[in-house]
């Protein structure tokens, strides 16, 4: 299945999980860039205010032709509780229509909220949204996908997954770092 991982990441992290997304299962990559302040510490507060208030970012055209995905994942972080505003922007910009999407967030905490947000968002712009998974952005998580410990798959119905390369052997660092749609507590 032709994939498309569309990223945006303030921090560098969703960036180092999103590439080795593509990486693990062939797609190609391209980073979202906002439309609107080049310096950083503004970027990010009106980032914040945006996600508090459900409000999408403007984000810059994008070279690759969206049209010819037979699947999107977009890609971000959890600001405010929500997926970044340019998540958002690029889900309204872009026509998705009849597409299987899936989500990837990166976040401190819970993501579960950000997770149905993102759902939600993806399902209202007329996509299959396959589904929606979060992890924390810890060093740990980061090393462990950096190292192949942990990998992504990809199912045929379009989904995404988070395992550990040696059953049992990164169980627990799955269980504590990673949202799965579905999963408990």
């Amino acid at each position: 299945m032709k994939t498309l991982i569309v990223c945006y990441s303030f921090s560098g992290n969703t960036k180092k999980a999103a590439s080795r997304l593509a990486d693990q299962i062939g797609a190609d990559f391209v980073q979202l860039r906002t439309v609107g302040s080049s310096v950083r510490i503004f970027s990010l507060i009106g980032g914040m205010i945006r996600a508090c208030f459900r409000r999408a970012q403007e984000v810059m055209p994008l070279e690759e032709d969206v049209a010819s995905y037979q699947r999107i994942v977009v890609a971000g972080p959890v600001w405010a509780g929500r997926s970044a505003p340019a998540l958002q922007g690029f889900i309204q910009q872009y026509a998705l229509e009849g597409k299987i999407t899936c989500g990837l967030l990166t976040c401190d905490n819970d993501g579960r909220g950000a997770m149905s947000f993102l759902r939600k968002e993806l399902e209202a712009a007329q996509s299959r949204c396959a589904n929606v998974i979060a992890i924390r952005a810890e060093p740990a998580m980061l090393r462990a996908l950096h190292s192949g410990k942990v990998q992504f798959s990809s199912q045929k119905d379009g989904k995404l997954s988070l395992q550990a390369a040696k059953e049992g052997a990164e169980d627990a660092l799955l269980r504590d770092m990673c949202m799965q749609e579905g999963q408990e507590e």
